[in-house]
Parts: C-alpha cells; structure tokens; sequence
C-alpha cells in the first residue's frame, strides 16, 4: 500500500477513534512541498474540507506523523465549530492581519491535540520540527517542547 493510501486510512482510524465529531465530513488529504510549514487545514467549502500535509513528513516515525495529523484534525474541529461563512472570515482573516493572535489560535488546537490524547505525538514531532531551521519562521506561533510537557503534566495527560 502506497503511503499516501496508509496516511488516508490513518486519518479515517484517527476520526473515527478520537475526533467523532468529523465523523461523515469529507476530508481530502494531499502531500505537497510547503516550504516551512509542515501541514495546512482548510475548510473549502461547506462539504469539503482539505488536509495538506508536508512531503517532509513521509520521512517521520508514524508517532510523528500521527502528531502532525492530530493537529491538522485539531483545526478542522475548532473550523467545525463556525458556520462556514464565519470560518472564511475568521481564518483567512487572522493568519493574513492578525498575527499576533495566531499563537493563541495555535495553542488552542494543540491544547485539543493534547487533550484527544495525542501530547507524546505531538512532543515528538515538535522536537523535528524545531530541529528545522527552515521552521524558525514560524516557530514562534507553536507550543515548544517544554510548552507541551508542562500542559500535559499539568492536565494530567499522557506525555
């Protein structure tokens, strides 16, 4: 099986164990070169939702992967609590004029990742991530390793 058909079928494992309310929604998921950014979650329209995820993560432990994917899931849960309109004009809105709320909006969804059970993952990866310098860019929006432990040790999760 090609990876792309494995990380589908993960995606659906992933909705179906620890994101039931994305359960019946179309998601698309695409691997592309995305430069700094290892993943991107939209809403495209009202039926159809879009994962993308960095070519760069075919080269990362399933652990990792499973991480980057909680998170990108993790988007599509805090998008599904919007109307669509209000999503098309909140989030394009924040990410291209208000960047100085993009953590809070980045810590929010890590914060979901953590709390569906996926903070180990999401540890892992955040240590590549960090180890790439092409991600110094935008590092500054994201939990950081110790961010992560203490939000897991403090909520009692698994880490």
């Amino acid at each position: 099986m090609s990876w792309m058909k494995e990380t589908r079928k993960l995606v659906r494992v992933m909705v179906a164990d620890n994101f039931p309310e994305l359960s019946g929604k179309k998601i698309s998921l695409w691997s592309l070169n995305m430069g700094h950014y290892w993943g991107n979650s939209l809403w495209l329209l009202p039926g159809w939702r879009l994962i993308i995820i960095s070519s760069k993560s075919r080269a990362v432990s399933n652990e990792c992967l499973r991480g980057l994917l909680a998170h990108e899931l993790s988007h599509q849960v805090i998008y599904s609590r919007d109307s669509w309109l209000r999503y098309l004009v909140r989030v394009p809105s924040l990410y291209l004029f208000h960047k100085d709320q993009i953590r809070a909006e980045e810590c929010a969804v890590d914060s979901l990742v953590m709390d569906r059970g996926f903070g180990r993952h999401l540890y892992l990866l955040t240590q590549i991530i960090d180890s790439d310098p092409a991600h110094d860019q935008v590092q500054k929006y994201y939990f950081t390793p110790a961010e992560i432990k203490d939000y897991c040790v403090k909520n009692n999760l698994p880490c």
